[in-house]
This record gives C-alpha cells, structure tokens and sequence, in this order.
C-alpha cells in the first residue's frame, strides 16, 4: 500500500480551519493554538480509529471542537451572585396582598420613596 503526504496547501487549509472553529469557542489566540496542538496530538494518537468513513478533515475538525469545549469548561470563570436583602434594597417589590396589583405597590411605593 501506498501513502503519500497530502499537498502542502492542504495542510495549510486544514490547518486554519482547525484555528478558526477553536477561536469561535475559546477565548484568544494563544488558546485556539492549543487547542489545534491538542487534537493534532489526539487524532495522531487515534489515528488506527480513523475507519475513513468521513473525510480526515470532517474527523479532525469534531476532534478540535470537543477539544475546544473541553477547554472552555475547564476555564470558564466562576461568578460569584450578590445577595439582597431587602433592608439593603427599596427596589424590591413587595408581593401583592389581597386585591392590591403590582403596579399599586410600585407606584405605592414610588410615593413614598419621593416623600
């Protein structure tokens, strides 16, 4: 059986397209590279499980994006959520009791907030 090396603008093509689709899920530049580094690296370690039912670029490039995933949720920033009380906030609506409306007890309490 004969290999040969793909022709080199090929390589090239493949090559961005992996950068592209991993910069559309990561944050920078520096991390879409990683990520291509990182499925070069998988699809080479995986390549007896490339049956050729796809093209190598449709494999690689689902290789690039669930590395990409990967790395978006690993790095993904906890938030931290404020707590209110409502001695801290006149803002808070108080619940409607009886026939009042919400719109009565804002405006009740927008009246009282100007006083």
């Amino acid at each position: 059986m004969k290999t040969s090396n793909p022709p080199h603008g090929i390589q090239v093509f493949i090559h961005l397209l992996l950068f592209w689709i991993a910069r559309g899920i990561v944050s920078s530049d520096a991390e879409a590279e990683e990520v291509v580094q990182e499925a070069y690296l998988a699809a080479f370690t995986k390549l007896e499980h490339f049956d050729g039912r796809a093209r190598f670029s449709t494999w690689i490039t689902r290789i690039a994006i669930y590395a990409a995933l990967m790395r978006s949720r690993r790095t993904r920033p906890e938030e931290e959520y404020d707590t209110v009380t409502e001695e801290n906030n006149g803002n808070i609506l108080k619940f409607v009791s009886g026939r009042e409306t919400p719109e009565a007890n804002f405006w009740q309490d927008a009246d009282e907030r100007n006083s």
